[in-house]
């Protein structure tokens, strides 16, 4: 089961979305703010991250740095969800390393859609990890 992290302080749009994502196979995990997200990221090991911008105590723009400068979590594809639509905001979200930016209010069909596309690149992407790392330890075995 694929398990995407929310971090949203809205209460509407986190019971849209956990009501929008039941049944389609997703653990949700939600917090209402950044503090401490790399224990909670460590902990969960999110698939997918939907991730605010204004949150209280620290930026979606910070929590997204933060992340994709750890060796650990850079890999975890990361959806900014915000009512901040202009331009500047938009190309910062892509420049801190989100895979997409959505903006509010969004149409639920379309924030499906990315989602499962960006769960099964991410998910490709670690089998692929895992097949070289294998084929690597069967090319030194063979090597030795």
């Amino acid at each position: 089961m694929n398990r995407i992290l929310i971090v949203e302080d809205d209460d509407t749009v986190v019971l849209i979305l956990k009501r929008m994502l039941q049944g389609n196979l997703y653990s949700l995990f939600h917090f209402k703010d950044g503090e401490n997200i790399l224990e909670h990221v460590k902990e969960i090991l999110p698939d997918l991250i939907l991730l605010d911008i204004n949150l209280p105590t620290i930026s979606g723009f910070e929590i997204c740095d933060t992340l994709k400068q750890s060796d650990e979590f850079r890999e975890i594809p990361i959806i900014f969800i915000t009512g901040m639509g202009n331009s500047e905001n938009i190309l910062t979200g892509f420049e801190k390393g989100a895979i997409d930016y959505i903006v509010k209010p969004f149409s639920i069909n379309e924030l499906r859609a990315r989602i499962k596309t960006h769960v099964d690149l991410y998910n490709l992407q670690k089998i692929c990890k895992q097949e070289r790392i294998d084929l690597l330890k069967k090319y030194e075995a063979i090597v030795e």
